[in-house]
Order: C-alpha cells, then structure tokens, then sequence
C-alpha cells in the first residue's frame, strides 16, 4: 500500500540521472503504535464501459456491443508495532507495515485494428492498393517491371501462399488499411505483497528502513 505517489517530468535533479520521460515515486506506508488495517476491492465490468470507436466501427457488432471485461484486485494491509509477547516490545521504536493483493483478470478484452488482405487482393487484384507491385521475375540491375494493372496471376501463387489464404480473415470495416476490427482477449492471475519494517536506533536519529 502507498501513501504518496508523484509523477515528476521536466528537469530532474542529479540523484535521478538523466534521461527522457518522467519519474514515478512511491512511498510506502509505515506502522505505528496502533494497530491499523484496510481492505480493498477494485473492479472494472463491461456494463460500466463505454464501447470505444474501434468497437462501434466494426459493422458486424450488435448496437451496444460491449468486449466482455472481468477485473478484480483485492486486498488487504495491516500495520502496528513489531510486539512478541514477553519477549519483545517495539511500541516507539519498531514498526511494520504488510499489504497483499490479488490480481484476478479471468477476462480482458481491448479492441485492436490490423490490417488485412480485401477479397480482390487475395485473389491477386491489388487495383485498390495506391502504390505499385512489380515483378521480382523481371528485375534487371536496379529495375524492375509492375504487373500490369497491379494484377498478380494467381498462376504465380506459390502453394504455401494458397494454402495461408483461406485462413485470412475477411475485412470487417472499409478501406485497404486498419480493415480488421477484433478483440483481443486473456487472462491473469497475479499475486503482490509486500513488507515494511521500520526502526528507530535511538530518538535523535533517523529511522532504518528495510524494504
């Protein structure tokens, strides 16, 4: 668990080195001579987003279609004095500072554009494509010959090629480039804990901190 997060960009001082983007500082809670604890559960649903424009432009989704999302990061912390009964009493002079979370993701969705082959274009016609295909079987030194009107002869398909074409996927919205719109899905299970413990050699001295 953190207790203060900053986000500093622009010029660094020299303990930070020295390099482009910004610097993420965290500081970590600490224990006291109370016992103290929290819970937490953070969760994110399909039915609280929005469907997003690469959603909404494939036309072959329902109206409200919505990429299934389930997210769940719960946990806990708990912090207080390092106290052993009889033993040994750090109430003023040690402390310790436990967090654990558990990151459960069983379905995560992000809609994602690709680019891939229209109809014509798998069958060699790349009319529609605004730049030239030439022929590799004509090059001569530094030149080379386009087919005639961008037209590959499905002649000159190689087996492997034809037999890759079938599994290529049909363009789902216009145009010749980000004409796929589909969802990328996965799952994640992860767990994160962590451990503070802070001490105090004496009252006019800093504390140690062990991470």
């Amino acid at each position: 668990m953190f207790g203060e997060f900053k986000l500093m960009t622009g010029t660094y001082s020299s303990e930070y080195g020295r390099f482009g983007g910004g610097v993420e500082m965290f500081v970590t809670r600490s224990g006291n001579n109370a016992l103290h604890g929290a819970g937490f559960w953070n969760l994110r649903r399909d039915i609280f987003n929005a469907a997003g424009y690469n959603v909404n432009r494939n036309q072959n989704n329902p109206p409200g279609f919505r990429p299934k999302e389930r997210f769940n990061e719960a946990g806990f912390s708990v912090g207080g004095p390092v106290w052993i009964p009889k033993a040994y009493d750090g109430r003023n002079q040690t402390f310790f500072y436990f967090s654990y979370s558990r990151d459960l993701r069983p379905a995560t969705a992000s809609a994602t554009l690709s680019t891939v082959a229209t109809q014509s274009m798998k069958q060699g016609n790349f009319s529609e494509f605004n730049r030239a295909i030439y022929d590799p079987a004509t090059t001569a030194g530094d030149t080379r010959i386009p087919f005639p009107n961008n037209q590959i002869p499905t002649s000159r398909f190689s087996k492997v090629a034809s037999n890759i074409l079938p599994f290529i996927p049909d363009p789902n919205v216009g145009g010749t480039s980000d004409n796929f719109s589909f969802v990328n899905t996965g799952t994640l299970t992860d767990r994160i804990w962590s451990l503070k413990i802070d001490h105090a050699f004496t009252p006019n001295k800093p504390s140690l901190v062990l991470p």
